[in-house]
């Protein structure tokens, strides 16, 4: 098998992989333009998804006023605001702005984000194949990861929106390239400064991305308590490669405390669009969380569903239910979250709903967390977090609902189901495979860790269930899975 690969010639294979995705990339273009005209709104490239604004705008007000700031257009009570907020982080201000202030074309500045979004999407593709390679010490872990790359498309469809999932990957990619470049190939001063900028650039696009640090760290650590590492490697890996992240955050947390007084890369929706997301909503979002369960309103048969769009009559779950928190109690829960959102309902009125539905709900919470505290602590949480996993993540596919589907779409979005699961089993049987081997043991943790930490800070903590936030956790699952290419690759040669 290595010798065909070898006769193929490796720059014909990378060729090869980079005319794939490049297809795959302008048949998923070609459906946006088609399917999403009304997300194109004049543009060439760019698609705009629900937040897009919350990004781009505190960079064009720096370019027009010298102020990063989101300014909501109204407060709680639909009047005029202007209170700043710090709202986004601004990694994707680099990309955006030299454009927009030279020639203060929107929208061909936000078309060049794109482009630049592509081009690190292709190159982190292959970054990602030579990290796994770097780890098992095999092409075939190269050419594995490329195979699965090409196959599974969930993050192919993120390069073209308005939103930093795609460009914040392309860097977690290229930091954990470089930290295997300064573990492996001993290539350590320059490695690790590319360390500290791609991971810094990472988290300032994606804050929730601070959890990759922490697994470096972890590894580093374990490499020293090993004595595969001296002391002395170990502290210049911390130095160059970890602190300038670390002053990085803390230089932007400090800006923003000094503006509005809170310690957080980003102000949470509730602080930075309170017209939208109400003291009401809030208190329902912690109800939902308190289950484990989903928050989105325009996911059907979800809790969000029930209580921010539709007008089902059918009771949620009776084991959310005890004394005298029955389903007639949701229901004015219900009620009062809609009449906070008729336009006719006095300030009087918003803050003595937002009140009585804060005062019951933390009630509610109290005493079901007295009630059944490992359902509150523990299995609410892991029902989160299979949630999270669980997610539809071929809704992203710019394809048109499923009974105008072509023969195509039909057979790509089905396939697109089935990968995912397939990418878990062979992530798991990778990991037990290494563990057995234990070969390259410490370094294969470098994904594995990150995924499991993200998704439980993200499904288990956070409870940020949306599908957009597993695109970090897809490519290192590949990288996690190489054992089991490899292992298939060598018993089939071996016949």
């Amino acid at each position: 098998m290595l010798q065909y690969l070898n006769f193929l010639n490796r720059d014909r294979l990378n060729l090869f992989f980079l005319a794939v995705h490049i297809i795959v990339l302008g048949h998923l273009w070609l459906n946006f333009r088609e399917y999403k005209e009304a997300t194109l709104q004049g543009y060439h490239f760019f698609f705009a998804e629900g937040e897009t604004g919350s990004y781009y705008e505190p960079i064009i007000r720096l370019a027009d006023t010298g102020e990063y700031s989101w300014r909501t257009s109204t407060d709680r009570y639909g009047s005029e605001s202007i209170e700043p907020s710090t709202r986004r982080t601004p990694g994707l201000l680099p990309f955006f702005y030299p454009v927009y202030k030279i020639s203060g074309d929107e929208k061909a500045a936000k078309d060049v984000v794109i482009i630049i979004q592509l081009l690190l999407f292709l190159l982190s593709v292959f970054a990602l194949a030579r990290s796994a390679e770097l780890i098992f010490q095999t092409p075939l872990a190269y050419y594995g990861t490329h195979v699965l790359a090409a196959l599974f498309w969930f993050n192919h469809p993120f390069v073209f929106l308005g939103i930093p999932e795609s460009p914040a990957n392309s860097m977690l990619i290229f930091s954990l390239f470089f930290f295997l470049r300064v573990v492996r190939e001993q290539k350590v001063n320059q490695s690790l400064w590319l360390l500290a900028l791609t991971g810094s650039w990472a988290i300032m696009l994606r804050p929730a991305l601070i959890i990759w640090i922490f697994s470096l760290g972890i590894v580093v650590v374990l490499a020293l308590l090993t004595s595969r590492w001296s002391l002395r490697r170990t502290l210049h890996i911390f130095m160059i490669g970890f602190v300038p992240i670390g002053l990085v955050m803390g230089l932007w947390v400090t800006r923003n405390y000094s503006i509005n007084g809170t310690l957080a890369p980003e102000d949470s929706v509730f602080e930075s669009s309170p017209a939208v997301y109400t003291p009401c909503t809030k208190a329902i979002y912690q109800l939902i969380g308190t289950w484990g369960g989903v928050v989105q309103h325009w996911v059907p048969g979800t809790e969000g569903s029930w209580f921010f769009a539709s007008e089902e009559t059918n009771p949620l779950k009776p084991h959310y239910h005890f004394g005298s928190y029955d389903q007639e109690w949701f229901s004015e829960i219900r009620t009062l979250y809609r009449e906070s959102q008729e336009k006719s309902t006095s300030r009087e009125r918003l803050d003595e709903i937002d009140q009585t539905v804060q005062t019951s709900i933390d009630g509610y919470i109290e005493e079901y967390a007295a009630r059944y505290p490992f359902r509150y602590h523990v299995l609410n949480r892991m029902r989160a977090i299979t949630i999270f996993i669980h997610l539809k993540t071929y809704s992203y596919l710019p394809y048109p609902a499923a009974a105008q589907m072509n023969i195509l779409q039909l057979a790509i979005r089905s396939f697109q189901v089935v990968i995912v699961y397939l990418l878990y089993l062979i992530a798991a049987a990778g990991v037990m495979l290494t563990i057995y081997s234990r070969e390259q043991l410490i370094f294969t943790l470098v994904p594995i860790l990150f995924t499991i930490l993200y998704i439980l800070l993200l499904g288990g903590f956070l409870r940020a269930i949306e599908p957009r936030y597993l695109v970090p956790v897809f490519p290192f699952l590949m990288v996690s899975g190489q054992p089991v290419f490899t292992w298939i690759v060598k018993k089939i040669t071996s016949n």
